[in-house]
């Protein structure tokens, strides 16, 4: 079978189950596939073949009516469990029985009750006894069965569960336990800072940064923040590995460098972050590391972004060794100065410019000439050359954040009444 359009199989584990895996009963969903173990008959859950009720997902059950799968047994109820996905793409199964399911290693006993269904995951209720697997995919098959799932959460009965606004499909193979998540892949592969965890009890998705060594300032600050455009603070804890995890909530969308934005697009980025630096700075916090990756859409229709990246987010007067990333610093950063709420001002306007027209000057060589004044200058004469042919509606609002003399430059405050005159045709 196509992989991109199978969820999972059920393949059975004894020989009761296999028994009543005879058609015609369920024939609809029964397959003959071959495993690594070898051939099995093995229910198939896919994208052909639709749930009966799409707001409950495919129903396992004794009442041939009710069930999407009929299981008969005395010791199964007539809607024993379902198997559908989260929000998240996140494969789960539901009990609806007070006779219970085993998942993996849990025990699920009262009706509601969800987990996480993983590559291999023990699934057994009365006499049945089945492994879920998981078909391989390459590339292309995961990129048509992401479309495929997309679709299926887009159905309209769907939408009024509210199962479609944070579709991100995420593989559910095994991976790394850590407390109640399941590690399922990184979000930064450069730095391998950043890791995607899945809480296996809700099937929720959260993004993790991780580390030997994280300042307990780093975690106490985000704990205290709450903003709309502020990436929100899960929790923290120091795994078995000795690794500390920070966890916070998963942005699906990506960092806004990933794509190309409209001028529209960059008000709505503008509005957002300036309030969140508003936020920040009304209460002596800079961020320290304001860049278009540090920039991350929450949602896209209606248009959301949230600031992330605050390992660098402090009270205290950030140093030079404590500064931000490089090319997006501020004048003033060249000569010494700390980093103050104004240099937040001015990278923001620096990373719309490299959204828009790209980057000034190359990042290699204002490292590799930190103290060099005249490289420094050359790299600000570029800045302004990309202001000049940036659309006329923004420029004022840019030039304001965009002034050399960081005691002049505009404040957030400022920058949000300057940014309510821009409009659009049509609006």
């Amino acid at each position: 079978m196509d992989p991109s359009k199978v969820i999972l199989f059920l393949v059975p584990r004894n020989l009761y189950t296999r028994a009543s895996l005879i058609p015609p009963k369920n024939a609809d969903r029964l397959v003959k596939q071959t495993f690594d173990f070898g051939k099995s008959r093995a229910i198939c859950l896919s994208f052909l073949v639709a749930p009966n009720d799409a707001a409950k997902g495919f129903v396992f059950g004794s009442h041939s009516q009710s069930c999407d799968v009929v299981l008969s047994s005395e010791k199964i109820s007539e809607t024993h469990f379902s198997i559908d996905f989260s929000a998240a793409g996140v494969l789960m199964l539901k009990n609806l029985s007070e006779h219970g399911t085993v998942v993996g290693d849990y025990m699920l006993l009262k009706p509601g009750d969800t987990r996480i269904i993983e590559q291999e995951s023990l699934i057994e209720c009365g006499n049945f006894s089945f492994w879920a697997i998981v078909p391989q995919r390459n590339d292309c098959d995961r990129m048509a069965y992401g479309c495929n799932l997309k679709e299926y959460l887009e159905n309209p009965i769907k939408k009024s569960t509210g199962r479609q606004a944070t579709f991100h499909p995420t593989a559910i193979e095994s991976r790394k336990r850590i407390r109640q998540y399941v590690e399922v892949g990184l979000l930064d592969p450069v730095h391998l800072l950043v890791t995607k965890l899945v809480d296996t009890k809700t099937g929720h998705i959260y993004a993790a940064k991780r580390g030997m060594l994280i300042a307990d300032d780093q975690a106490a600050l985000l704990k205290d923040l709450s903003h709309p455009n502020i990436v929100k603070f899960v929790e923290e804890f120091q795994a078995e590995d000795g690794l500390h995890y920070i966890v916070m909530e998963h942005l699906p969308h990506g960092p806004v460098d990933d794509y190309d934005v409209p001028l529209v697009g960059i008000r709505d980025i503008l509005r957002h972050t300036l309030s969140a630096l508003e936020y920040l700075h009304d209460r002596g916090i800079t961020h320290g590391n304001i860049t278009p990756s540090h920039i991350v859409i929450n949602s896209i229709c209606p248009s959301q972004v949230k600031l992330v990246g605050f390992s660098r987010a402090t009270k205290k007067t950030l140093t030079r060794s404590n500064y931000g990333n490089v090319p997006f610093y501020a004048p003033e950063l060249f000569h010494g100065r700390p980093y103050t709420p104004a240099a937040d001002i001015w990278a923001l306007a620096l990373s719309m410019l490299v959204l828009r027209k790209g980057s000034p000057y190359g990042a290699t060589e204002i490292f590799d000439h930190f103290d060099n004044i005249e490289a420094a200058k050359s790299y600000i004469r570029g800045i302004y050359k990309l202001l000049k042919r940036f659309d006329s509606s923004f420029r004022p609002l840019l030039a304001g954040m965009l002034e050399q003399n960081p005691d002049k430059r505009w404040t957030a405050q400022k920058c949000l009444e300057e940014l309510k005159k821009i409009s659009f045709v049509g609006e």
